[in-house]
């Protein structure tokens, strides 16, 4: 996988710790809107454009994406330092909080 560079669109891929089965990695999980969301460079948080989907189905392996701008592209936001993190925003907790 490349490595992330400011300005550019950017593939990570992420896990989900169950909460129900701790050790374990949650499969088949729809994530959905304000689970994920990214900060630039310390700025507000905002969701992802595009929500990590399970690839391959049933794997527990979830492949997201950020775009160009949540990657900075100059100006205050230069995108030297991107972080994502993860909440799940429905109760009960399917999985644990994370930040990459």
């Amino acid at each position: 996988m490349a490595e992330p560079h400011q300005g550019v669109a950017y593939t990570f891929i992420i896990t989900l710790n169950d909460t129900n089965d701790p050790g374990r990695f949650l499969v088949s999980h729809t994530l959905e809107a304000g689970d994920i969301q990214v900060t630039t460079d310390g700025g507000a948080l905002a969701n992802v454009t595009t929500l990590p989907v399970e690839t391959p189905s049933g794997s527990g392996i979830y492949v997201g994406a950020l775009s160009a701008a949540q990657m900075g592209s100059g100006g205050p936001a230069d995108g030297s330092k991107v972080t994502i993190r993860g909440r799940d925003q429905t109760s009960p907790f399917a999985w644990t909080d994370f930040f990459l």
